[in-house]
């Protein structure tokens, strides 16, 4: 193999952090001598032009920015969120690697342990989308859900440091990059909540001439996962 550095660069906010850095600790699992460099990025968008859009871990412009840097090659690669990606990408950007699709289901986060049947009537429950939002009305109409805006660590702060809300459904695979599964009380099966498009998938997104870091990457690429994302997107 030759040798080359990967050059990564990420958002500096946890979610973005951790996510990028279980990419290349599996990449480093699977090629221990190639050598991957992480670039850390400050996000260029104010948190109160964030706080009325909804997203994972990168906001809309936050993801221009991505692009951008990959563009000026300020690094050769970025993890994302599938479900943040903006389509088409730019002319001259690609999917460079789908890695295995995590749990793609929505987890329900809670403080006490309660389930969402076990709410009481009026509890204040946050969602991070309008698909989310209008599944769980229909099935708990005693419930309140609410849209938080402002991506997975604003929802966290809400939902840990203040009193704002009851529980917090997010995507279970964000509960596992972040490591704080101990406080899901449930994960809801697709026959009571249908997921995102591309939920539970992180995508390596690089310049599309890159052929070589296609190859090195190739072990971590999941036809099947890449299949079920261009599917998902095209239904919607």
């Amino acid at each position: 193999m030759k040798s080359r550095v990967l050059s990564f660069g990420s958002l500096a906010t946890p979610l973005a952090r951790t996510q990028t850095q279980a990419v290349i600790d599996l990449i480093q699992e699977h090629l221990p001598r190639l050598t991957c460099q992480l670039n850390i990025w400050d996000s260029p968008v104010a948190d109160r032009d964030k706080e009325n859009e909804p997203f994972v871990a990168a906001s809309r412009a936050e993801m221009e920015f991505l692009e951008q840097q990959l563009l000026r090659e300020q690094a050769g690669l970025v993890v994302v969120e599938a479900a943040d990606m903006v389509l088409p990408l730019p002319e001259d950007l690609a999917i460079v690697c789908v890695p295995d699709r995590a749990t793609p289901f929505d987890a329900y986060l809670n403080r006490q342990g309660l389930i969402m049947d076990e709410m009481d009537p009026g509890s204040q429950v946050g969602v991070l989308s309008m698909r989310s939002r209008a599944q769980m009305q229909s099935l708990w109409p005693e419930i309140s859900f609410r849209i938080l805006r402002g991506g997975v660590d604003r929802a966290m702060e809400i939902h840990l440091r203040r009193t704002e809300i009851d529980g917090l459904v997010l995507p279970a695979a964000v509960t596992e990059h972040l490591g704080i599964q101990g406080i899901v009380a449930e994960i809801f099966a697709p026959e009571f909540v249908l997921p995102g498009p591309g939920q539970g998938t992180l995508v390596i997104l690089g310049r599309r001439n890159d052929q070589e870091a296609r190859e090195l990457l190739a072990e971590l690429h999941s036809p099947d996962t890449a299949v079920e994302l261009d599917t998902e997107h095209a239904f919607c």
